[in-house]
């Protein structure tokens, strides 16, 4: 018999999710479906005839079952009722399918299931939720349902599950799929009673925040676990994370953390393009010889560049070259001095936070405080100052050297004005730098040591695609985002280390060129009209504290050229390694050889005003 207003026959099912052949069924054989698509009452069950094998009701307006609703249908095997406006699956529902195979339930608004919902359904194998309002399980929803081996939840607002509330569902359950609800966390008795066989777990954008430890202890049999969590916080983890998980074979993740201590048998699927500089280790500053050199430095640089600073600021010069190259160097001293600040607020920051940085994820919440941003914006400002101070040191040398008669000179004036549009300059630059990590994060925010040098390109265009390792590997289709080319990152830095920086450092070279030639091919005239010997000496050793720098900067602006037009790509353990040893090393050496400087010009205390720079009067 089949229903008024519905349609029936034997034939392949068209459902989107289709029927399940009976093992023992003649190769022939066709089942009896109907088709009901107005709706479902009482006399609809009466008239369907008792052969039917599927009966489908998707996107029929039924609204509301009652106990029963289907009392009489023995050997109905699937059961369609997506799309039906549903509210509530009462107790007993289903009472009489004792054949049901197949329940999709899909596209409703079911807000609970009740206890007892699913009772008398010990055959049941598929039961599709996904797209509801779930957001309680109550104890014993699941009774009765000892042979489940699939269970959809997705999208459905589920929140914590109380403990044990698998427990009903026996050793049947092969796959497990909570995936994009609102569970917070779980816990160690979450997943107790589901048994051995569970073989596929996935909570995949849940923000899942706290994993308790011994949350897998019995999932020995689990080959595929879909971790890809979108929490607030980070998740905390800990070393014996993935303990009970014997079987393990693949991991799906977004987290690239939960890929460092993964099982030595499991693969890692990274489902998004991965943080530039990330890496495995437990602390931002990677290693015990980053860290013994960022100490060191921080140290020497602090120490050199304070008793430089003393020295000059109470020595009294009658020179006015002394004078006017002692305005430079102190304030040199005063810009390498910020430097070792930052390598102190580094390595003291690194100190503290600790393995913390790497178990509890506190990448991103170091990057963002307001610490790591006044440390770099003292980097930042530490750089450019010094640049600025050295093309003016260097003009001034050319000056006294090449042109020795030149009547319009640096005055301790003009000096003070220069040496004070530079500090102003640098602020700002400095200052830009800090506004940019507030109002764009993703690409500022990207480096644990809060300096944002060129050397990094990030990936734009991202779109998913079909992950085909993991296809062939395992056999599921699973998407991951994957990044369609990549552009410039820190765009400010490249315009300023590579654009401003390279022409400062273009004058210096030729500045110094200009001055060794005429050094070189003025030997024999030491000590005659226009300069004196000490003069010299005293630009050679000016010359080393330029040199310094210049072989500081010179190869993070080839290599942040290579970078930027992407034909390298530089790891993180090279990034930390320029940040910690080349960028500083000239602020750590710059005060010796100010000494070296400092006992030249001593000697020179006697010699005319007018052989060096300053010959006017100021």
């Amino acid at each position: 018999m089949c229903p008024l207003d519905c349609s029936c026959g034997e034939s392949a099912f068209f459902g989107r999710y289709g029927p399940d052949q009976p093992q023992c069924s003649d190769p022939n054989w066709l089942p009896f479906w109907v088709n009901c698509s107005s709706g479902w009452n009482e006399e609809y069950r009466n008239n369907t005839a008792p052969k039917a094998i599927m009966l489908n009701l998707n996107h029929a307006p039924i609204r509301e079952l009652h106990p029963g609703s289907f009392d009489g249908l023995r050997n109905v095997h699937t059961l369609d009722i997506d799309s039906a406006q549903l509210k509530r699956l009462p107790p007993d529902v289903f009472i009489g399918m004792h054949r049901l195979v197949k329940i999709i339930a899909s596209n409703n608004s079911l807000t609970y299931l009740e206890r007892g919902t699913f009772r008398g359904l010990h055959k049941l194998r598929l039961l599709y939720l996904d797209l509801n309002k779930i957001s309680r399980l109550d104890e014993g929803c699941f009774m009765d349902l000892h042979s489940l081996f699939f269970i959809g939840l997705n999208q459905n607002p589920l929140g914590n599950i109380r403990p044990g509330t698998f427990r009903e569902l026996g050793d049947s359950l092969e796959r497990l799929i909570l995936r994009n609800n609102s569970i917070t966390s779980i816990n160690s008795s979450l997943f107790d009673g589901i048994g051995q066989k569970l073989l596929r777990l996935n909570v995949q954008d849940n923000p899942i925040s706290v994993v308790a430890p011994g949350s897998f202890t019995n999932l020995t049999n689990v080959t595929s676990l879909s971790l890809m969590l979108t929490p607030k916080n980070p998740i905390h983890l800990y070393p014996g994370f993935y303990d009970g998980l014997e079987s393990l074979e693949t991991v799906f993740v977004y987290d690239q953390r939960l890929c460092c201590f993964l099982p030595s048998n499991a693969k890692c699927a990274l489902q998004k393009p991965p943080e530039p500089l990330f890496t495995c280790r437990m602390t931002f500053l990677h290693n015990s010889a980053i860290k013994f050199f960022t100490w060191l430095l921080a140290f020497v640089t602090l120490f050199g560049n304070t008793f430089v600073l003393v020295t000059r600021l109470r020595s009294k010069r009658t020179n006015m070259v002394a004078r006017i190259q002692s305005i430079l160097i102190a304030n040199l001293a005063v810009a390498d001095l910020l430097m070792g600040l930052y390598l102190l607020i580094i390595a003291s920051a690194d100190a503290y936070i600790g393995n913390s940085y790497f178990w509890k994820g506190l990448a991103h919440e170091w990057r963002r405080s307001g610490m790591c941003r006044f440390a770099g914006f003292l980097s930042f400002l530490s750089s450019e100052s010094s640049v600025f101070l050295i093309v003016l040191i260097s003009v001034d040398r050319f000056i006294c050297i090449v042109f020795p008669f030149l009547k319009h000179r640096f005055t301790i004036f003009t000096i003070q004005v220069c040496t004070g549009v530079i500090w102003v300059v640098a602020i700002i630059l400095s200052g830009i730098s800090v506004l940019l990590t507030v109002l764009d994060p993703d690409a500022y925010d990207l480096s644990d040591v809060c300096v944002g040098l060129p050397l990094i390109r990030k990936n734009i265009n991202l779109q998913a695609e079909v992950d085909k390792d993991i296809l062939n590997t395992i056999g599921i289709e699973v998407k991951k985002v994957v990044a369609g080319s990549s552009a410039s990152t820190w765009q400010y830095s490249v315009a300023v280390f590579l654009g401003i920086n390279f022409i400062c450092f273009t004058i210096i070279l030729v500045a110094y060129i200009a001055i060794f030639a005429k050094v070189r091919f003025s030997r024999a005239a030491v000590g005659q009209k226009g300069y004196s010997s000490n003069e010299i000496r005293m630009a050679l050793k000016l010359s080393l504290i330029v040199a310094t720098d210049f072989f500081c900067w010179m190869p993070i602006i080839i290599l942040g050229i290579i970078v930027q037009s992407d034909h390298v790509v530089i790891s993180a353990d090279v990034y930390a390694w320029l940040i910690a040893l080349v960028l500083p090393i000239n602020s750590a050496i710059n005060p010796y050889l100010y000494t070296i400087v400092d006992h030249y010009v001593g000697q020179d205390k006697s010699s005319h005003t007018s052989g060096g720079s300053g010959g006017s009067s100021n």
